[in-house]
């Protein structure tokens, strides 16, 4: 059981266990009577042996990923396999990679962005001498290897730098990119599932997932999860805006060029190859929000060295990356969908800028 835990997200666990009876139940009579709040977790505890005790260890030295936004999260009532990301405290995460074809595929992506050739890959050896893909590494995070745990032996894990680690008050955004982010093999209903969480993604090309940042006022951090629903104008005017406008002028200037610039490379890459496309795979941005550093030493002169210490925009998830036969367009235009709302942004605060001039 994980330590300390007496109730899992609200749920205390006696009511888990009881639900996992009524769930037998009412699969049996074909009617539900629990919450669906309790239904992922108490499908896990009908299997063979299952059990809350059987929830997964927390390994010593470990714990699980606080400023995770999105995806799976360990010991999470929405999470059906219950393990997530995991912090490895050092500077470096571990990602699990399950049993199912889309993680192994995740894994063999990361492989083959560092030129390490499986027989038993999913992507073509050919793939793996091309300098274009092997050009990704600069848009990941630093692959660490794959490595296993004694306490998860059921589960291969991804090891890989974690962006934020070093930052004081890191603001983070997870951004899901495409207008069409499901794989090419995706059922009807699974795509307008996707549409019904995102109702304005014809218009943005793009959906937040979540956001985290600091702010000045209250000196919280605030966490953001509903940007996905807002309009365009509302994604950029109350929802971008809110996440930039509490830090140092000067240094937010530096901060949106600095990602623009970042962005700007992606797409670069994205419009030169034709080698593989990437499905309902994800953006992050990380960088520093804490006000009196930035104030310090985030200037117009900053060397950019420095930058890209203090801002990151890097390409994550990726168990839906698939070989293609032409550029991916899907992808590539929901890039510059995002571009554009930099760009707008940036151009916001130049102009605020001018005006207390």
């Amino acid at each position: 059981m994980l330590p300390g835990v007496a109730q899992c997200n609200g749920v205390s666990i006696d009511t888990l266990n009881k639900c996992s009876k009524m769930s037998a139940a009412a699969d049996e009579n074909g009617n539900s009577k629990v919450c669906p709040k309790v239904c992922r977790i108490t499908k896990a505890l009908r299997k063979p042996q299952a059990s809350l005790d059987l929830l997964p260890p927390m390994p010593e030295g470990l714990e699980p990923l606080k400023h995770q936004l999105a995806g799976h999260k360990f010991g999470h009532i929405d999470n059906s396999d219950l393990y997530g990301i995991l912090d490895c405290k050092d500077g470096s995460i571990l990602k699990p990679v399950m049993s199912q074809k889309k993680g192994q595929r995740e894994k063999f992506f990361y492989e083959l962005v560092n030129g390490d050739y499986n027989e038993n890959a999913y992507f073509r050896k050919e793939l793996y001498t091309l300098d274009i893909i092997r050009q990704l590494s600069k848009f990941t995070p630093t692959f660490l290897g794959m490595i296993s745990l004694s306490e998860h032996p059921d589960v291969v894990y991804i090891k890989m730098e974690d962006e934020s680690h070093g930052l004081l008050k890191p603001h983070i955004l997870d951004v899901k990119i495409g207008a069409k982010p499901w794989e090419p093999e995706a059922s009807h209903e699974k795509q307008q599932r996707q549409k019904l969480r995102c109702p304005h993604l014809d218009e943005i090309g793009f959906q937040i997932l979540g956001a985290r940042y600091y702010d000045c006022e209250t000196r919280e951090s605030i966490t953001k999860l509903n940007l996905r629903t807002f309009t365009p104008h509302d994604l950029l005017y109350s929802g971008l805006f809110d996440i930039f406008r509490g830090l140092p002028c000067e240094a937010r200037i530096v901060i949106l060029e600095q990602i623009l610039s970042q962005l700007n490379s992606i797409s670069e890459w994205f419009s030169t190859q034709s080698y593989i496309s990437f499905h309902g795979s994800s953006l992050l941005i990380v960088f520093e929000g804490e006000p009196n550093y930035l104030k310090k030493n985030v200037t117009t002169s900053t060397a950019i060295t420095q930058l890209h210490r203090l801002v990151k925009v890097k390409m994550i998830d990726f168990v839906h990356v698939w070989e293609a036969s032409k550029i991916d367009s899907n992808y590539l235009e929901g890039l510059r969908s995002l571009e554009t709302y930099f760009s707008k942004l940036l151009d916001i605060f130049k102009a605020e800028n001018r005006g207390k001039s």
